[in-house]
């Protein structure tokens, strides 16, 4: 388990990385399909929304999805939480 303080600075977001394997049939309660990357085998479930693997590290070309997959996923996290003033 971890827990840091609340993330007050105004313009530099926090940045994190959780790894989780899981099973293609698991079920994540979200407001929209959970982002995977299929590590191996295939998904017969269509739980997740599957991202193709990179083909690069991080070219140029592909910023804007490296950008919306960022966005998508701030928009999904904590979507009820409340912040508390620092």
């Amino acid at each position: 388990m971890h827990r840091s303080n609340v993330d007050t600075s105004p313009d530099t977001p926090r940045i994190g990385i959780a790894i989780r394997y899981t099973k293609p049939e698991v079920v994540q309660e979200s407001p929209m399909k959970p982002l995977a990357l299929l590590v191996r085998g295939r998904d017969d479930y269509g739980n997740f929304e599957v991202l193709p693997p990179p083909k690069h590290d991080l070219p140029s070309e592909q910023n804007q999805k490296h950008k919306a997959i960022v966005d998508r996923i701030r928009a999904g996290i904590m979507t009820t939480a409340e912040r508390k003033p620092a």
